[in-house]
């Protein structure tokens, strides 16, 4: 049976078994990880996985899964950052009868 050394930030140098493991592979390749639960303590474990990670925990036998980021985090975004006062103002036309009306003609 093949073991994988990983170092837990708790334990230290714990192994574990290719099964164990959880291998999220994005198409923002800084977006990838692992992700596993220490054998000794029992907290979850994820760090990043760049490259050569994903190769050496694929050759070891870890199931990649594939996923994506939402083409939307990658658009460019004009105007201001949403702030409290805003957050307030949207629930509240929210919460009137007519809030998409009102909404639609001031973003027309």
């Amino acid at each position: 049976m093949t073991w994988i050394e990983v170092n837990c930030p708790e334990c230290g140098a714990v192994e574990c078994k290719p099964a164990d493991f959880e291998l999220a592979v994005c198409n923002l390749p800084s977006a990838s990880y692992y992700a596993l639960t220490c054998p000794m303590c029992h907290k979850r474990i994820q760090k990043a996985a760049d490259e050569r990670a994903i190769e050496l925990l694929i050759a070891e036998g870890v199931t990649p899964q594939r996923w994506e980021l939402p083409a939307e985090l990658l658009e460019t975004h004009d105007g201001p950052p949403l702030n409290l006062d805003d957050l307030l103002d949207l629930h509240m036309l929210l919460e009137a009868p007519n809030w998409f009306e009102v909404f639609s003609s001031t973003h027309a």
